[in-house]
């Protein structure tokens, strides 16, 4: 039978870990999405006037799309017990 956590105290450090890091994941994905604004594209694409994005997430992050799905990705590797 499964029995579900009563308290956040109950649940396993791996979960919280990786709900956190799915949080931070997606987190990271929109900001960069929302920083570029008109210069996103869904595909790589050069328009007429396109600028190099230096102000939020790009101050430190050159691609936060791959470091966000990465994060998000960690959930993917097998757990065991």
């Amino acid at each position: 039978m499964i029995s579900h956590p009563s308290s956040m105290a109950e649940v396993p450090t791996l979960t919280l870990a990786g709900m956190f890091l799915f949080l931070f994941g997606i987190t990271v994905m929109c900001w960069g999405q929302v920083t570029l604004h008109h210069n996103y594209a869904p595909t790589v694409v050069i328009k007429e006037g396109h600028q190099l994005v230096k102000h939020g997430i790009y101050r430190w992050v050159r691609n936060p799309m791959y470091l966000g799905a990465s994060s998000r990705s960690s959930l993917d590797c097998p757990r065991t017990r």
